[in-house]
């Protein structure tokens, strides 16, 4: 298995992607397939992520932000609307 940064679409090679391969999975204790609760893991990487202009890590601290502040999340998946499921092979944004 391989993680990929820098990348915007899975369906192309881009000249901003690197890839890492995996150690080792760790799946949330929880985790169940039928309806994909706890739907997250851990990805232990053979090698250290070098960050550069297309891929930095993300932040997580005792920011609070104010309701109604934009913010913006970005990641790949499924969209999921009251009708229909759409997969996503592009970089997706949301406010």
């Amino acid at each position: 298995m391989e993680v990929v940064v820098g990348a915007h679409d899975f369906t192309a090679k881009e000249n901003t992607q690197r890839r890492y391969r995996v150690k080792r999975i760790v799946k949330h204790h929880k985790y169940w397939e039928r309806d994909e609760s706890y739907d997250v893991m851990l990805l232990q990487l053979e090698t250290s992520i070098e960050y550069y202009q297309y891929a930095s890590p993300i932040c997580f601290d005792s920011t609070t932000f104010a309701n109604g502040t934009d913010c913006v999340s970005t990641g790949w998946g499924n969209i999921v609307c009251p009708y229909h499921i759409f997969a996503s092979c592009a970089l997706c944004f949301c406010n």
